[in-house]
């Protein structure tokens, strides 16, 4: 059994996400729920179909990027 810290595991989420062939270029398709704008400018919100939910933060400074931000 492996033991991760926290953000030994996200690291290790990313650098598998970052170099997998098949995540290089993809979307998501879902239904998106429980937006929520932080005071700092982030969007928080959860992308959901019928069988998954998936907890989600779309960053200020992407979201600016989309024309989503202030």
């Amino acid at each position: 059994m492996n033991i991760f810290s926290v953000g030994d595991l996200v690291a290790a989420i990313r650098r598998t996400l970052q170099h997998e062939p098949l995540f290089l270029d993809c979307f998501v398709e879902g239904e998106i729920s429980n937006l929520y704008r932080s005071p700092a400018g982030h969007l928080y919100f959860t992308l959901k179909d019928e069988q998954a939910a998936l907890r989600c933060v779309f960053f200020r400074a992407h979201a600016r990027a989309q024309g989503l931000a202030d």
